[in-house]
């Protein structure tokens, strides 16, 4: 094209689409860097706030928090495996404060969005993009699987093993539009479990597992 710029193309979903697998995701690939910083690329925590900003989490010894010190803007990279899509974003980060563990929380200012997948590459506006709302049984469904990994881990594999699976590890994650697995790893190979409020055949009882008092 005439002065090698990108048109700005967009589909009525592409936004919906785009916030959704940041919903979802716990990790991503940051990129930091620019023509007078060092480059670095690191994998990171996503803040699971829910809400389907690139919120990040980073341990004080991650090579993205240098970066982010002498270049705030970083491009960040999340693949959803089930749908084939993924999305990168460009923002300019801002530092908070560091929790109780250490660990420093990023927010962003969203400068560019681009969705690829199946049907072709499009560049969301960033307008549109935040415009849209993320859908709330889509972050209360991710609030869970973040909550059931980071403190019922021992539980999960517990509860498992009491079904007779030998297993070695386990990997609470999200599926489909509605779906909470367990996904499993043992001497004898690889598999996968649902994780449901009633009791099914075959599957794992949140309430077995978690008894905190959290909504739903």
């Amino acid at each position: 094209m005439p002065g090698g710029t990108m048109p700005v193309i967009t589909t009525p979903h592409a936004a919906v689409q785009a916030r959704e697998v940041l919903v979802d995701a716990r990790y991503a690939a940051v990129r930091t860097g620019s023509v007078r910083c060092a480059s670095t690329r690191s994998v990171v925590d996503l803040h699971d706030a829910g809400d389907g900003l690139p919120r990040l989490v980073l341990d004080a010894a991650s090579s993205a928090v240098p970066g982010l010190a002498a270049c705030r803007v970083a491009a960040v990279t999340v693949v959803d495996a089930r749908s084939r899509r993924r999305v990168r974003i460009v923002a300019s980060f801002r530092m908070g404060r560091p929790d109780e563990t250490g660990r420093r929380h990023y927010d962003p200012t969203i400068l560019s969005v681009r969705l690829d997948g199946p049907e072709g590459t499009v560049t969301v506006p960033v307008d549109e993009f935040l415009r849209v709302e993320a859908d709330p049984d889509r972050v209360r469904r991710r609030e869970v699987v973040a909550h059931l990994q980071r403190e019922h881990e021992a539980e999960v594999l517990a509860a498992v093993r009491e079904l007779g699976h030998d297993v070695e590890i386990v990997q609470v994650a999200a599926e489909g539009d509605d779906a909470i697995v367990v996904h499993l790893l043992g001497p004898h190979g690889a598999g996968r479990l649902a994780i449901t409020a009633s009791a099914a055949s075959g599957a794992l009882r949140t309430s077995a597992i978690c008894g905190c008092d959290r909504p739903g």
